[in-house]
């Protein structure tokens, strides 16, 4: 251990060196701090400048109204010579929670813009519906968008014409009995009934104007916008009911035209010495070789005249027969079983003479014999007739055999039975009435039976 001097002497020798570390490192501090002040404005500038440019861009100043006001404290903390810069601002960026907060905020006003854009893109997609918009366009104007103001002026925009286009849209609706897939329900309507007519109309091999055309024009009608059908929306419903009108009527006419041609066979026996034969074939020719409205209303005319006349013939020798009298018409040819059904009388005529007449007992109230034109489609010398009902039930009978039986009607037949009297009345005696079929006394009917080839026409009236 030293004296007390030795000791003294060294604290004398410290006190200098301490002295002058301490003047070199404020000599360091101011010298280094000076520079740190340098870059600590550059920094503050670098943000005001940068949060203009976010504002230009389309950032809300409320967004940015804190980090404004944290800086102003900074500032007010730190004046031009931040304290950071003697303790350590050499080595910690007293800015860079503000730089951070700054990009975090303009990330989050740029998503919120973005998204608020692709949403108002959205409804405008709803808004046309299946109307043709340029879709791929939009899409790259979102695209190209790199600031919030861009994309809030796209959102304005797409939400402006949405509004638009869901007007139009509205007013379409009411004009078209509302909208069908969004586009006009009656206009669509009008395209299904000229399809099923055309699909009709070519399986009778019948000509098709205008329909093709018209649905032509509906379905360019629908490609169009909103505004346009809007706009041309009358005139095209207008044009596709008439067209629908032309095809119904021209198959109503030619349905009728079929119809009355079918009723030709069963009344041309009653033609006798008329010329009402030679006019049918004449308007059957008509009718197949129509190829416009006008020939084939021409053609059905002519056919419903034939069978009106026709008709009143059959009607006159009917009436005869229901009164009791012959109802064979004069000039008739082949043969005929005409069966009345008030009167209970079966007539069977050839060439318009009476060959047989005779009572008869048909279907009792609640199996009728039907009524209508028939002919003999098989014969039986005897038959085993099976109910189709079962046991029990009001129109069941025992299995039984019958004699000379024809079929003028599957089921239906001419037959033997076995009662005490035929004529008015008997259809109502349930013991003896039949289930539909027609019965004739054994002595008639065998006369009948020989007489009458498969394919004799079987006249039912009331």
């Amino acid at each position: 251990m030293g004296s007390g001097r030795e000791m003294a002497d060294g604290k004398a020798w410290r006190r200098p060196m301490l002295a002058g570390l301490a003047l070199g490192l404020l000599a360091a501090a101011v010298t280094f701090g000076g520079g740190d002040v340098y870059a600590y404005q550059h920094s503050v500038d670098g943000l005001q400048a940068q949060w203009r440019q976010m504002e230009a861009a389309g950032v809300p100043a409320s967004r940015l109204a804190p980090a404004m006001r944290d800086l102003r404290r900074l500032q007010a903390r730190t004046g031009s010579v931040p304290s950071e810069a003697a303790s350590g601002a050499l080595f910690h960026d007293p800015m860079a929670g503000l730089e951070a907060r700054t990009r975090a905020i303009y990330g989050q006003v740029l998503a919120l813009s973005r998204s608020q854009a692709r949403a108002a893109l959205t409804r405008l997609e709803r808004a046309y519906g299946p109307t043709p918009y340029q879709r791929p366009e939009l899409e790259a104007q979102l695209r190209r968008a790199r600031q919030p103001r861009q994309l809030e002026a796209l959102a304005r925009s797409w939400t402006d014409q949405a509004d638009q286009v869901e007007q139009v849209r509205s007013e379409l609706a009411g004009r078209s009995q509302g909208l069908q897939g969004g586009l006009p329900a009656d206009v669509l309507s009008a395209a299904a009934e000229i399809k099923h007519e055309l699909d009709e109309l070519q399986q009778d091999k019948l000509w098709t104007a205008p329909g093709p055309s018209a649905l032509q024009g509906i379905q360019a009608y629908l490609r169009g916008s909103y505004a346009s059908m809007l706009a041309r929306h009358d005139a095209v419903e207008e044009e596709a009911t008439q067209a629908a009108s032309i095809l119904a009527r021209r198959l109503q006419l030619a349905q009728q035209g079929i119809k009355l041609e079918g009723e030709l066979p069963g009344l041309l026996a009653y033609a006798g010495g008329s010329d009402d034969t030679v006019l049918a074939q004449q308007a059957r020719a008509q009718l197949a070789i129509a190829t416009t409205d006008a020939q084939l209303q021409a053609a059905v005319a002519a056919l419903q005249s034939v069978v009106s006349d026709l008709t009143q013939r059959q009607q006159a020798a009917l009436d005869r027969l229901a009164a009791g009298t012959s109802g064979c018409v004069a000039g008739i040819a082949g043969k005929a079983i005409i069966i009345s059904l008030s009167q209970q009388r079966l007539l069977a005529c050839q060439d318009g003479s009476a060959y047989l007449s005779t009572l008869v007992t048909t279907g009792q109230p609640a199996l009728p014999t039907p009524t209508g034109h028939f002919t003999i489609l098989a014969k039986y010398p005897s038959y085993y007739m099976v109910s189709l009902c079962r046991p029990g039930t009001y129109c069941w009978y025992p299995s039984t055999w019958v004699y000379d039986a024809m079929e003028f009607s599957p089921n239906y037949f001419i037959h033997s039975w076995w009662e005490p009297s035929y004529g008015p009345g008997t259809e109502d005696e349930l013991t003896y009435a039949s289930h539909g079929c027609v019965h004739v006394p054994m002595g008639s009917l065998q006369m009948l039976y020989d007489w009458a080839p498969i394919g004799t026409q079987v006249i039912i009236v009331n």
